[in-house]
């Protein structure tokens, strides 16, 4: 009953770190190279997000790139609106490797 409860609570703390897959465009033409776009929690780093990504599809990246976007300030009709940042990154897995997570 106890590692049941450990894999709960680790994959738990997994999905906090990986939020949701990005997809777009660009991200179904990349997934034909095995390579995977994801929203990740802005404070989370690379083996962070290696772990979870692990923990989470059962498959280990060979590579993982983050891409950071910082919050910006836009003017729209005289008035201040402010975008929200976010971080992004590529998991790149093994030649003939896919994941499903619809």
């Amino acid at each position: 009953m106890a590692k049941k409860e450990i894999k709960k609570e680790k994959i738990g703390q997994a999905s906090t770190v990986i939020l949701k897959p990005r997809i777009t465009e660009k991200a179904a033409m990349i997934s034909a190279n095995n390579v995977y776009t994801f929203l990740v929690d802005p404070k989370s780093n690379k083996t962070e997000i290696a772990l979870a990504f692990e923990t989470l599809f059962g498959k280990k990246p060979l590579k993982v790139s983050v891409v950071k976007y910082s919050p910006r300030v836009e003017v729209r009709r005289g008035a201040y609106a402010k975008k929200k940042g976010y971080k992004k990154v590529y998991v790149y897995l093994k030649k003939g490797e896919t994941i499903d997570f619809m």
